[in-house]
């Protein structure tokens, strides 16, 4: 609607017309023009700058004629070339990005924890993130959110649930500064069930290698025959040099919240 006190503040000269409107949100528009001297007179051109007590950040302008030949671009608020037609302006950085999804992943930390990722290509201002985990895949409930990052060129987020125990589903879901609602794809974490693990070459003389996809909770351990612990390692490890060792029967041990095997080797000389 028109805003009286915002156009009396534009301080327009003889030579333009124009006013400003606010929208609900509370953001302006402003809409002016040049206006002719004389009569019968079409040549109308001026220029125009915006009060610095008004502080208006970089502008966004649109033609008169947008809808028909679509032309917007970014412009100081000084300086403004004007003429008889009138153009549109409003702050540049209210112009809405809508939420770009690239990824949305999770990955089990325990058997009580997941961490979910996701990454966008784009976001508007006022985005926030609702999580939302389901124990059956279709009746899902809002366990957290977390704030947009505003980043026009995408940003990247984590959410770790501390109550993610057997199968669980999740999904995001986001809503536009219009109100509409915009869902995630569902993914699915599977219940932290042990897997065993192999090690091999056995016997063997200078190396051990270790098939196995350990949760991040994981420890390594390397046992001699007696139950003295030799080494430890992250979860990660696929190679321990056992060159150093006398030869005879050992033990890896890879112990988590839920995980607790062994597996047996036989170092030879």
């Amino acid at each position: 609607f028109y805003d009286p006190i915002r156009t009396a503040a534009l301080n327009l000269p003889g030579t333009i017309e124009g006013g400003a409107f606010r929208k609900q949100n509370g953001e302006h528009i402003y809409v002016l023009w040049a206006k002719a001297l004389t009569d019968r007179s079409e040549a109308a051109v001026s220029n125009y700058t915006f009060p610095t007590a008004l502080n208006l950040p970089p502008l966004r302008r649109y033609e008169w004629n947008n809808s028909v030949v679509p032309n917007n671009n970014v412009i100081q608020p000084s300086n403004i070339s004007l003429t008889g037609a009138p153009i549109f302006l409003t702050p540049a950085s209210t112009v809405v990005l809508p939420v770009d999804m690239l990824l949305f992943t999770g990955k089990r930390l325990s058997v009580s924890q997941a961490r979910l990722t996701w990454q966008t290509a784009q976001e508007d201002a006022k985005t926030e993130y609702v999580i939302e985990r389901s124990l059956d895949g279709t009746s899902f409930a809002r366990i957290g959110s977390l704030p947009g990052k505003a980043a026009q060129a995408g940003a990247s987020y984590s959410f770790v649930d501390q109550r993610a125990t057997g199968q669980v589903y999740y999904r995001l879901s986001w809503k536009t500064v219009h109100g509409e609602k915009h869902y995630s794809k569902v993914i699915t974490i599977a219940g932290n069930i042990p897997a065993a693990f192999r090690v091999y070459p056995n016997p063997t003389s200078d190396f051990i290698f270790i098939d196995a996809n350990f949760s991040e909770d994981t420890k390594l351990a390397l046992v001699d025959n007696s139950g003295r612990v030799l080494g430890t390692y992250p979860p990660t490890t696929k190679r321990i040099d056992i060159r150093k060792y006398p030869a005879g029967n050992y033990v890896l041990q890879a112990t988590g919240v839920v995980t607790k095997q062994q597996s047996n080797f036989v170092i030879t000389k």
